[in-house]
């Protein structure tokens, strides 16, 4: 099983980052952006890091990473960006890249084992899950009702929990059992067809 989701890192949580980091401002740097919020996606691979996304915008994911961050961090990429227009003082204090994180965060994905059309969500399930230490918020995308499909990637999964603690072995723990709860199965369906004529 694979586990999609994101997690917030401290840059020197592992030794690659730090190089992407810099990989990263050269490419800004390259383009000539000197202002504004920059989504940047890299991946690392042998021959060293690769560009996927430099783009003007803030971070995706319906806004959902905002409370993270300031959880985390004290600030996020939309209170930076507010603060270069609004307080430019508090823009010049903020750390050239995150330091001094207070907690960790995970956004953990939710998955469908089964397609069909929603007739329930388990509410046991989703109460076990809002029940976890770590939890701070969810986005569901799916609804009783709705058609939900079989997840086998990041476009097929149904929203996500975000998770936030700032004991990282509680919180490795909380998405752990994250996974177990999803894993049994939180959506009940029927198919459509066996209920509708052809």
């Amino acid at each position: 099983v694979v586990y999609f989701g994101m997690r917030l890192l401290p840059i020197d949580a592992e030794p690659i980052l730090a190089a992407m980091v810099e990989y990263i401002f050269g490419v800004l740097e390259a383009l000539g952006i000197r202002n504004g919020a920059i989504h940047s996606e890299v991946k690392m691979e042998e021959r060293g890091p690769v560009l996927i996304e430099a783009n003007c915008r803030l971070h995706g994911g319906e806004g959902t990473w905002a409370p993270m961050a300031e959880a985390c961090l004290g600030y996020s990429a939309v209170s930076a960006m507010i603060d270069s227009y609004l307080d430019p003082l508090a823009f010049a204090a903020l750390p050239r890249v995150p330091e001094n994180v207070r907690a960790h965060a995970k956004e953990a994905k939710i998955r469908s084992a089964v397609a069909g059309f929603v007739t329930e969500i388990d509410p046991e399930a989703l109460k076990a899950i809002r029940s976890l230490a770590s939890y701070q918020s969810e986005m569901i995308g799916i609804h009783v009702g709705s058609r939900v499909e079989k997840t086998i990637d990041l476009l097929t999964s149904c929203g996500n929990v975000n998770l936030v603690n700032a004991s990282l072995s509680e919180l490795e723990a909380d998405y752990t059992r994250f996974h177990e709860i999803v894993g049994r199965g939180i959506f009940k369906v029927r198919d459509r067809r066996s209920v509708d004529p052809p």
